[in-house]
């Protein structure tokens, strides 16, 4: 609900690189086991769910702790994609670059560390998972808003799902569970309408808009907003001065009053000053303002 990676309550420094690329791994890491357990235990793996051994469940959790190999679909070259008149993505996702929302960006970061992680496998005879690596939450932007361009060689916006979604319906690894095994990232807020459109990718498990969910016996997860490092800010690592974290608890977000889906902000921001109120704990900020310093001066 909130708009930019920006509540710190718990005690950790967040707004920094390296976070925000380890965050990706635990996307990955999520979706592995979401899928394996739930894949496993349905009846297309060969277990009706009420009658699943305990062996096999202790099997599957076991592969998510040693490691689940997946394969990663290299149909087409994603990270060739380029938006707004030419920018190649890598430029684009630049914390310091301008033209396109950076806290929608972890479908790029999920598919560069998909790319190099120890787990993927070259063979799809061997894979447990499938990852899609299409690059969504580009298009959708300028479907939904920014109305230019991001392009895939000749394929742009709409036509990079239509890909995506074809390529799934021609795919004998996707047909032959109908996606229970497949994971794909499709996160901006444009998603979920555009999803249902291309019924293929929705048959994915998905790392979503603000979505927890297992609707259409699918696992869906809700992505956590990537966030921009606080320049000059002190590092959580060596031996930079330790940041002071006076503050029990902030939230920088955009509140919207007037709109009904966004009444719970204000709704929460009430709630935590009345908590400060009756206990030992302070609100630095609930609402619009700079993120820096005040989410790394968080508890």
């Amino acid at each position: 609900m909130i708009d930019h990676l920006d509540i710190e309550a718990s005690g950790r420094p967040r707004l920094t690189k390296t976070r925000t690329i380890g965050r990706t791994y635990a996307f990955i890491i999520g979706a592995v086991l979401c899928v394996v357990l739930i894949g496993i235990s349905s009846s297309d793996w060969g277990f009706p769910r009420e009658e699943l051994p305990f062996g096999e469940i202790a099997r599957a959790r076991g592969r998510t702790a040693t490691g689940v190999k997946f394969y990663l679909y290299s149909d087409l070259d994603w990270m060739s994609m380029t938006c707004n008149d030419g920018v190649l993505v890598d430029e684009l996702v630049k914390p310091q670059r301008d033209g396109f929302p950076f806290k929608h960006t972890d479908d790029y970061w999920f598919l560069k560390a998909a790319l190099h992680h120890p787990w993927r496998v070259s063979d799809p005879e061997e894979a447990d998972l499938f990852v899609v690596p299409a690059l969504l939450n580009f298009p959708m932007e300028q479907i939904s808003f920014s109305r230019r361009q991001c392009c895939v060689g000749d394929l742009c916006n709409a036509e990079l799902f239509r890909y995506t979604d074809t390529m799934l319906a021609q795919s004998p690894w996707f047909k032959r569970y109908g996606g229970k095994d497949h994971v794909a990232v499709c996160s901006h807020y444009g998603c979920p309408g555009q999803l249902a459109l291309w019924r293929n990718i929705q048959a994915c498990n998905t790392i979503s808009f603000e979505e927890n969910s297992m609707r259409g016996d699918r696992c869906r997860i809700a992505t956590t907003y990537v966030g921009r490092a606080c320049v000059g800010a002190p590092s959580e690592h060596g031996n930079s001065t330790a940041i002071a974290r006076q503050d029990t608890f902030v939230m920088v977000a955009s509140m919207h009053p007037e709109r009904p889906s966004f009444r719970q902000r204000g709704e929460f921001c009430e709630w935590a000053k009345s908590a400060s109120r009756v206990g030992p704990y302070n609100v630095s900020q609930c609402g619009p303002g700079p993120q820096c310093p005040a989410v790394a001066q968080a508890q």
